[in-house]
């Protein structure tokens, strides 16, 4: 595997400057994107703050008219924003008392 876009006269930095363009564009939804080019197509991997993310990443890519043979894009919500949320939701300053 190596990072370039399939097809002649192709550079290797293409799907570098691709990559670093969706996560620019994106950065609060995916991080750390590669896109592989493989015998038939490209393969994505990074990770994702969510499924949406994850399929910004395929619709991006998508547009170069390139076919996509696998998204192994992990998705890893953040413990922090899990945790912040919790304590929004149990923090007694804000519910208001009945």
């Amino acid at each position: 595997m190596r990072n370039a876009t399939p097809g002649p006269g192709n550079s290797d930095g293409a799907v570098e400057a691709l990559a670093a363009d969706i996560q620019r564009r994106y950065r609060g939804h995916i991080r750390e994107l590669i896109i592989e080019v493989v015998e038939g197509g490209l393969v994505l991997s990074g990770v994702a703050r969510s499924y949406y993310g994850k399929q910004i990443a395929l619709h991006e890519v998508r547009r170069t008219r390139h076919r996509v043979v696998a998204n192994q894009m992990k998705v890893i919500r953040h413990s922090a924003d899990t945790h912040s949320e919790s304590l929004q939701l149990d923090d007694p300053a804000t519910t208001t008392a009945q």
